[in-house]
């Protein structure tokens, strides 16, 4: 595996690259960013290959994605679409208080029909 080294600004300068010691473990530099050197000697004198750094990484704390409207499993069930749509919640509690009391006056009059 290869890696390219982009550079951006201006071609002669410093750099900062990590390296990684056989005996100390990884170490920064700084080197010249015309040509960048594969290994430097540590300060133990052994020679360190140069590492690529460990990406800064982000992770997602969650996704949501607004999907097709699925038909209720019975007519009976919570539909809160309307809320979604700006339906006041008093208003939207009411019909469904409504919705309840005209489904119990069915339930007693064919209970006692």
């Amino acid at each position: 595996m290869s890696f390219v080294i982009k550079s951006r600004g201006a071609s002669s300068g410093l750099v900062l690259l990590e390296f990684l010691c056989p005996e100390h473990g990884r170490f920064e530099e700084l080197v010249d960013r015309a040509s960048p050197p594969d290994a430097v000697p540590c300060e133990c004198g052994a020679s360190s290959p140069w590492t690529i750094s460990a990406p800064a990484t982000k992770i997602q704390k969650g996704a949501l994605s607004q999907g097709s409207f699925e038909k209720p499993e019975y007519k009976g069930q919570l539909d809160t679409r309307a809320l979604a749509d700006g339906m006041p919640y008093n208003e939207w509690k009411a019909k469904r208080d409504k919705y309840r009391k005209e489904q119990a006056l069915k339930r007693n009059r064919a209970k006692h029909a």
